[in-house]
């Protein structure tokens, strides 16, 4: 049975906003109004199919209304978390913490990237140590 956790679906969510809007995917925020994203009714329609798309593994379907309804990237989230049934959610303590907490995901995301940025920092620096030895 296929299991997606909370992270990956969160970034599924903002793959596909990046991808419909051409905006980079890093600037996408859960707290970002989904209006900064000039949707139009065709928009949202497309926004919806490709939601289906993305997460058909776990059966997730959303109505026109449904994705119009939301207000944030946070809400369409949600939304979708919602619709995937549970015995495909894998969730951990970690994010059980997050979804108690939904406001913190952003500032972990930051965090990851810098602690990803860091690590690429790391290693040319050490490759960089090793060219000169």
């Amino acid at each position: 049975m296929a299991k997606i956790t909370f992270t990956l679906a969160y970034e599924k969510v903002r793959k596909i906003i990046a991808k419909l809007t051409g905006r980079r995917q890093e600037d996408i925020l859960a707290g970002t109004p989904l209006s900064n994203f000039g949707f139009t009714e065709v928009g949202f329609e497309r926004l919806r199919g490709r939601i289906e798309e993305e997460f058909a593994l776990f059966k997730v379907v959303v109505t026109f209304d449904e994705v119009v309804s939301c207000t944030t990237v946070n809400d369409l989230f949600q939304l979708i978390w919602a619709k995937i049934p549970n015995n495909n959610k894998e969730i951990t303590p970690f994010s059980a913490n997050i979804l108690a907490n939904m406001g913190l995901f952003d500032a972990l995301s930051e965090e990851f990237s810098k602690t990803s940025e860091a690590k690429r920092i790391e290693r040319e620096l050490k490759t960089k140590a090793n060219e000169t030895t």
